[in-house]
């Protein structure tokens, strides 16, 4: 995969997105505004896709592409395993790793 078929594929998933409203869910939903700021915010935090090293507790370094960054908060796509994570950018633009994985979306809201 390329950077480039990388982004087009999140701003695609972005475009799609709907938020869930399932009954049974513990917590309050957000209002429609809510939700559509952290759309925004996800749109404006978007970079174009560059490879990185991540940093997992307890395991060898892996390469995981940045896709999002927001101050110090960095969402990556780990391609090995299809989906998006959590965590925070490094002096060196290395990230490491908070443990929360998803799809972009959910994991940027996670933040």
């Amino acid at each position: 995969m390329t950077g480039q078929e990388l982004a087009t594929q999140l701003r695609g998933e972005v475009d799609r997105y709907e938020y869930p409203r399932v009954d049974g869910v513990l917590g309050t939903f957000w209002t429609p505004e809510r939700v559509a700021r952290e759309i925004a915010l996800l749109r404006e935090a978007l970079v174009e896709p560059s490879q990185r090293e991540l940093h997992v507790h307890e395991r060898p370094d892996e390469t995981v592409w940045l896709v999002a960054t927001l101050d110090e908060v960095a969402v990556y796509f780990d391609e090995a395993r299809g989906e998006c994570g959590l965590g925070s950018i490094q002096a060196d633009g290395s990230i490491n790793d908070w443990g929360v994985y998803g799809d972009l979306v959910g994991t940027f809201l996670a933040r």
